[in-house]
């Protein structure tokens, strides 16, 4: 495979990340809306960071790759 192809893949890997997060997020605020339970809330919260720190380590992979073929 290719870096081209490896960076399309990521970069929908990193498409898929980011609108799970965004789902997640609509739904952490409409828990707060309605005073769910906290640990609820802190177990979303937990998802939506675990979901940040994938999404970086797609970016870097992406940005490491941009580079290799730059150089």
């Amino acid at each position: 495979m290719t870096n081209v192809e490896k960076i399309d893949k990521l970069k929908n890997r990193l498409q898929s990340l980011i609108e799970k997060h965004k789902l997640l997020h609509e739904k952490v605020e409409v828990a707060e809306a309605e005073k769910v339970q906290e640990k609820y809330l802190v177990e979303m919260k937990k998802q939506k960071l675990s979901l940040k720190d994938d999404m970086w380590k797609v970016e870097l992979e992406i940005y490491s790759l941009e580079a290799q073929d730059e150089a």
